[in-house]
């Protein structure tokens, strides 16, 4: 059942590049959830990035924050699994925030790992790296 919605314009210089669902619409903020959580594999490492883009090129246990910003609320979601594999924009504010993600999640006891990719986000990482990822994860 959806619980919120959120689109992304395909303009390159559209300066509101995100809409979502009006608070009143959502059966649950989006901000409160991760994107694609509902599909991962508790057994197996979770792959934390910042967009939906991102989620869908990783695929498998990949989950999206909807943005670089977390709430107590998706920490917890996030902290709750035993292997935590944060993979964020190359860019340094959202690296700042990746860091703070993982020792945040590290204080739960989860096992938590960063990966750099080569590209500036998974979304436009290619296959090769992708599946290097996957393999590193354990999850192909």
């Amino acid at each position: 059942m959806p619980v919120s919605w959120q689109t992304r314009t395909i303009l390159q210089n559209e300066p509101n590049r995100y809409l979502a669902a009006p608070k009143q619409r959502e059966a649950e903020t989006i901000k409160h959830l991760l994107y694609g959580e509902h599909l991962v594999n508790p057994f197996k490492a979770i792959i934390v990035c910042e967009g939906v883009f991102d989620a869908v090129a990783i695929g498998q246990n990949a989950v999206a924050t909807f943005g670089k910003s977390l709430t107590p609320k998706q920490k917890m979601r996030v902290a709750k699994y035993p292997r935590c594999i944060f993979v964020m924009d190359s860019e340094e504010d959202t690296q700042e925030q990746a860091q703070e993600l993982s020792r945040y999640t590290a204080l739960f006891g989860s096992i938590v790992e960063r990966v750099c990719l080569d590209a500036p986000d998974p979304a436009t990482a290619p296959k090769k790296e992708i599946d290097a990822l996957l393999r590193y994860a354990e999850l192909i």
